[in-house]
């Protein structure tokens, strides 16, 4: 965990709630009397004060970081942080004052090969709740962390859900994976995806949008290096700068990778078409949610199945899509507005 990266002069508030939350967004998943803290930041006017109770004492390097994060659990004067179990600081913060009690939620599905990983980085860490995605997750982190599982489903996407509009103005929307540091062998597939998306939509007359990676402040990726990729493909394809989740809400067929927010969407009911070509480059990438045989699924890049497979989601209705055969081994949970997680937070 990268604590100590950008300097800050802000002062926390007194709230009843402190949410751990890298991203700034500061999404509070509809609670009220909430502070934030940012785990990439300095807070500089508590590590001062850290700093002047321990400077003399013995270990300080080793003292200096739980110090430090009492001091902002004094000035916030919380009874519950909550936290995601990706950058660790809820750990910390647990290690500091056990009496506090913790939540900590799933950021992103794991692939089997990544559980080792976790096992070792989550050796003797503690936290009160967990909310995971589902049953696979549950029975995945019950192995090595003690704590209360709920089954919640997404809380970030519980929260920014925006119900389907009947009137559906895009017809495919593909989520980007543009990313700074993405793998030739990646982009090259991506390419390739596209440009056969691009003339299926041609030759049926269907809209292509994309929703750009850059919209999320986030990602920290220049918007003008990501219409530069798609442009250089020369597709026909539209763009607007609005949420995944708005413009989702807007499409009939949603188009992904790898995306978390594939899974998200489906968990809502939403039409979704997972590209898992990542497994073409290595089996350890297979999308753990899915059988081998699936309606919504396509491993191994082939434009006729591709194609196939586009005729089927782009044509059936809303009912037919209900009673598909999708292949799914895990559910992922739906909970729309993150109702479990208030009844957790009032009887905790």
């Amino acid at each position: 965990m990268k604590l100590f990266k950008i300097l800050s002069l802000e002062v926390l508030n007194k709230n009843k709630f402190l949410i751990i939350d890298e991203t700034d967004q500061k999404i509070n998943f509809g609670l009220n009397e909430v502070e934030f803290i940012n785990p990439r930041k300095i807070y500089l006017l508590y590590l001062i004060k850290a700093f002047l109770k321990i400077h003399k004492t013995y270990l300080f390097k080793k003292k200096i970081k739980i110090t430090y994060l009492k001091e902002i659990i004094k000035s916030v004067n919380t009874d519950l942080i909550i936290g995601n179990n990706i950058n660790g600081l809820i750990f910390k913060f647990k290690e500091c004052d056990f009496s506090i009690k913790t939540i900590m939620y799933q950021h992103s599905y794991i692939y089997d090969h990544e559980i080792e990983n976790f096992k070792k980085n989550y050796k003797n860490k503690h936290v009160d709740y967990f909310c995971v995605f589902d049953d696979r997750h549950r029975n995945i982190f019950k192995d090595f962390i003690s704590c209360e599982f709920l089954l919640t489903g997404s809380l970030t996407y519980n929260h920014n859900h925006i119900k389907p509009n009947p009137n559906k103005e895009i017809d495919i929307l593909y989520i980007s994976e543009f990313r700074n540091n993405n793998s030739a062998k990646k982009v090259e597939l991506e390419k390739k995806a596209l440009i056969s998306i691009d003339k299926y939509c041609k030759k049926k007359n269907l809209t292509l949008y994309i929703a750009f990676n850059s919209n999320r402040v986030d990602k920290q990726i220049n918007s003008k290096d990501e219409a530069l990729f798609y442009d250089g493909l020369k597709i026909n394809y539209f763009f607007k700068k609005e949420s995944s989740v708005l413009l989702a809400s807007k499409s009939n067929l949603v188009i992904c990778f790898s995306s978390n927010f594939g899974i998200e969407l489906l968990a809502s009911k939403s039409k979704v078409l997972f590209l898992n070509y990542m497994y073409q480059i290595n089996s350890k990438f297979n999308n753990p949610y899915f059988y081998i045989t699936s309606n919504i699924v396509q491993r191994i890049f082939d434009e006729k199945i591709l194609y196939d497979k586009l005729n089927l989601l782009t044509k059936i209705n809303e009912e037919e899509w209900k009673t598909l055969d999708k292949g799914i081994k895990y559910k992922v949970v739906f909970d729309y507005k993150n109702t479990i997680l208030f009844n957790l937070v009032n009887r905790s």
